[in-house]
């Protein structure tokens, strides 16, 4: 046994010592933290090289796939472009169909990088720009956190290592799941350093205060966290300093210093926080207001027991960016997923089994804000929120991160005893089965996780897990998992080219291509983009939102370029918005055309000459070349007024369609809140669907599963009968039965009797057709097919209802900046009505006119109600965001009171820089 034992021994020995001789080059990094730090920013620049390449060959830009992308690409694009044109007005018409200005900032970090996008939009596109800087954000906190380990005295490869982990490891990862946390990665390691500097030097105190107001500009919310966040710091290096005890004579909370030191940071904090007050209270009125937006709730003390689960599974995860966990689960799953590499969880358990007395006080805070991050309520007061919303766990994070370091640096060149090493297997094995099981036993998570790319990061998983646990049983094992990390951050490392969006995954789309296409459609329409993003093109053809390069080859029937905020695959889009033609919301990701296209949105068509367009009386022929038309959607109103509301809101689409041509309908929560809303006003309410009686038609049929190229459908058989049973008319709609955001049309089809795939249901059971349906193809994910109803309609009496419900005169509507002009006439009713504008509804609009309110209409478009009895109206909107006065007035105070004290100091200096004091 001994003799195998020092075989095995001279083997690995031999086995390193020739890695050693050959791989001399990896050492010269680790001579000095001069060799360290510029193998780190030639990696980096390496790195951030090879993506603008990518990009500028292939088109698109960096993103980690979040779906929060849509929100903040499409305001960036919008304030740069603001910045370019010089254009600043208190309300954003440039998404959600408009917002406070206020709310937009909260997206947009003001900080150097945003500078640095804008300054570097003017040589490339400014998604590409905002995508480039945000890694470089990611690769700047790694340069920061090598310079916060080297002032820690740790080791060079320890430097080395832990820098390149932080940058593509856990806490990348975690802290981008909204594109704003990827500052985080900078901001954590200069907090630090600051920290570390102001505690070593206290003539540095200024460096707190202006900390605090870069964070403040840069976000409100998330500088909430980074505050609590190195106040806990402070906390920590100040009880683990290595000349005191926790108890005793020398205990360290009879030094002085330490309640001096906590109370003057605070102190300097504040100071911060009123040198930014010019941004602070308008942020703070914004992210306190109570939105719409529906979440998980959960216990105030407890999780549901997945939770934790996936906490402690994710520790064992390769760093991924595109995430295998973060797709499955609720919520809060979603937002606590750490990934912090395998090596770093290997040294995070041997952590406690150091000695010293630091080590020991930090081994209890790191047990307890592990503990603490369990407990839904401890989350709501780190946030300010009135629910567990979990960002502030970058906190615990980062010191898990730290102390994992420290034991590497502990334990170099030390042996570690076999219960430690077994400890470290059982837990390993653990996270395999944990997370093999959740990997792969979801059908659901499977297909949401659509990523080609989602089996190699799992194989990596595997092959690195087998790599540790042999490691752990063979002589030299830190010499071992040394070089295992190195590898891992390499693989990790070259996960980061899988996140540039071009031509895959649900972003997909072609920069040259879709140029063209915008090109064209300015010639030969009406259409601008100002304030906008990227125009998405849906088509009803595609099964899905298709390459824009082969819009042109796979034209079957009708092709409509439109955009909208939530689509069934949440790609990369914005809207084609301008003052003058503000159709567009939400409700357009569930049907491109149809009843849809008369309630909101301009709508492009690009059909074949051969074809006929949808809806042609609605539609004018704007160019025609010798293969394709350009229409545009006609006579659109920039407001519609109804006679008549409902108090329902419609779930089935087809009938929310029908109705809000013929009425609106006021949300509610309850019948109590309802009353109280309409109290004041005298509306005329009608749930009488009689008027939609015979203008469509339903029924309902069943299906089977089929499989169609490995994937599954539900396979609804069309007959004969069945089209008969539609009483002639010519339009059909098939709403989905699961979710119409994953199964509209880009996962349904019909199959004609000829073979052929359509995805236009216009014309089916009229002269206008010319395909014969017989199947519908719905994409599933389980065995189970449940009953799917067919819509059918007829168009012209849908549009003859539309049309008398817009008949004005001397119509006139200007939006220009942040005032709103509506002019119109119309007959006199005796009750009251809405004007329905499409808009964002918020109280911060104020009428110049008492005579007209506004109203949430249609569940969050801005609304005038109509008084009865008038025939005309003519006011002005003037958009005052809550909180303006007062807060310009706090900060016109606030920043006159440092300029006097900026000013007072400077005075009394300049006589000291003269050296003219006389005693």
């Amino acid at each position: 046994m001994m003799n195998i034992k020092l075989k095995l021994h001279d083997l690995t020995s031999n086995i390193l010592d020739g890695l050693n001789n050959y791989f001399q080059i990896i050492k010269k990094p680790f001579k000095s933290y001069k060799n360290t730090f510029i193998t780190l920013i030639s990696i980096y620049s390496l790195l951030i090289l090879t993506i603008f390449i990518i990009c500028s060959a292939l088109g698109g830009f960096f993103t980690l796939n979040t779906d929060d992308i849509i929100q903040y690409y499409p305001f960036m694009e919008g304030f740069i472009n603001k910045l370019k044109h010089f254009e600043f007005s208190l309300y954003n018409n440039s998404f959600f169909m408009g917002t406070s200005a206020f709310a937009s900032t909260y997206y947009i970090p003001l900080d150097i990088f945003t500078f640095l996008t804008f300054i570097i939009s003017y040589i490339m596109p400014t998604d590409r720009a905002y995508g480039l800087i945000n890694l470089f954000k990611i690769m700047s906190g790694g340069i920061l956190m090598s310079y916060f380990l080297k002032e820690k005295d740790f080791k060079n490869k320890t430097i080395f290592l832990y820098s390149l982990i932080y940058s593509f490891g856990g806490l990348l990862a975690t802290e981008c799941v909204f594109p704003v946390y990827w500052s985080l990665l900078f901001y954590i390691p200069l907090g630090v350093i600051i920290i570390d500097k102001y505690i070593n030097n206290h003539k540095l105190f200024f460096l707190v205060p202006l900390y605090t107001l870069i964070i403040i500009f840069y976000d409100f919310y998330i500088a909430y966290m980074l505050l609590a966040f190195i106040m806990i710091y402070l906390l920590i290096e100040k009880l683990s300093k290595s000349n005191h005890h926790l108890f005793g004579k020398q205990s360290i909370f009879k030094d002085k210093y330490l309640y001096l030191d906590l109370i003057s940071t605070f102190g300097l904090i504040l100071i911060g926080l009123l040198m930014s007050m010019a941004i602070f209270l308008p942020s703070y009125l914004y992210i306190t207001n109570k939105t719409t937006r529906i979440s998980v709730k959960e216990a105030l003390w407890k999780y549901a027991p997945s939770h934790y689960l996936t906490v402690i599974s994710t520790y064992f995860i390769t760093s991924n960016p595109i995430n295998i966990l973060l797709s499955h689960g609720d919520y809060l799953r979603n937002h606590c997923s750490m990934f912090i590499t395998i090596l770093g969880l290997y040294y995070l358990i041997l952590f406690f089994f150091t000695k010293g007395y630091r080590n020991n006080i930090q081994k209890i805070f790191v047990i307890l804000l592990n503990l603490l991050m369990g407990i839904p309520l401890v989350s709501m007061i780190m946030t300010g929120t009135k629910e567990g919303y979990i960002r502030w766990f970058f906190i615990v994070y980062f010191f898990n991160f730290y102390c994992s370091a420290q034991a590497f640096e502990y334990f170099d060149n030390k042996v570690i005893g076999v219960i430690k090493r077994i400890t470290i297997l059982t837990l390993f094995v653990f996270g395999i089965i944990y997370i093999s099981s959740l990997f792969f036993k979801n059908d659901n998570f499977i297909t949401y996780n659509s990523s080609p790319f989602k089996m190699i990061i799992l194989l990596f998983f595997y092959v690195f897990i087998g790599f540790y646990i042999i490691a752990l049983f063979l002589p030299h094992q830190n010499k071992i998992t040394y070089i295992l990390a190195i590898l891992e951050v390499i693989c990790s490392g070259m996960m980061v080219f899988v996140n540039v969006d071009n031509t895959y995954m649900y972003y997909e789309y072609c920069e040259d291509q879709f140029n063209a296409i915008e090109t064209n459609l300015k010639e030969k329409t009406s259409y601008t983009k100002t304030n906008a993003y990227k125009v998405a093109l849906l088509t009803n053809e595609s099964n899905y939102f298709v390459n824009v390069s082969a819009i042109h080859s796979k034209f079957n029937t009708n092709q409509f370029f439109h955009s909208f905020y939530d689509a069934t695959s949440n790609p990369i889009y914005n809207n084609i918005l301008d003052s003058k033609s503000p159709y567009w919301s939400r409700r357009e990701t569930y049907m491109s055309s149809g009843p849809f296209a008369l309630i909101e949105g301009i709508k492009y068509g690009v059909v074949l000459n051969s074809n006929n367009i949808e809806l042609p009386s609605c539609y004018e022929l704007m160019y025609k070349d010798s293969l394709y038309s350009y229409y545009e959607l006609k006579d659109l109103k920039p407001f519609r007024l109804y006679d008549e509301l409902n108090q329902n809101k419609y779930y089935s689409r087809i009938k929310m369609a029908f109705n809000l041509i013929n009425y609106g309908y006021i949300y509610s929560e309850s019948d109590e809140e309802f009353n109280n809303y309409i109290e004041p006003f005298n509306f005329k309410f009608n749930t009488d669907e009689s008027v939609f009686k015979n203008k469509y038609s339903t029924i309902t049929i069943g299906g089977e599963v089929e499989y169609v190229n490995n994937e599954k459908f539900a396979v609804y058989k069309i007959s004969n009968n069945i089209i008969r049973s539609f009483k002639g008319n010519d339009y059909l709609y098939i709403p989905t039965y699961e979710s119409e955001r994953n199964t509209a049309y880009n996962n349904s089809y019909i199959l004609d009797t000829d073979g052929n795939k359509h995805y236009s249901f216009y014309g089916l059971s009229s002269n206008k057709t010319n395909y014969i349906p017989s199947k519908l193809y719905v994409k599933i994910d389980s065995d189970y097919v449940p009953n799917i109803s067919f819509n059918s309609f007829n168009m012209d009496e849908i549009i003859s209802i539309y049309d008398t419900l817009n008949e004005f005169k001397d119509e006139e509507f200007i939006l220009d900046g942040s005032k709103m002009k509506i002019k119109l006439d119309y007959n006199s009713k005796s009750y009251d009505r809405i004007l329905k504008t499409y808009y964002t509804y918020s109280s911060e609009w104020k009428v110049n006119n008492s005579n007209f309110k506004t109203i949430n209409i249609d569940g969050g478009y801005l609304g005038i109600v109509i008084p009865a009895n008038s025939t005309s109206c003519d006011i002005t909107l003037n958009f005052e965001p809550d909180g303006l006065q007062l807060g310009m007035t706090i900060s016109s105070f606030t920043a006159s009171t440092f300029a006097t004290i900026c000013l007072a100091i400077y005075l009394n200096l300049i006589p000291y820089k003269k050296g003219a004091v006389k005693k």
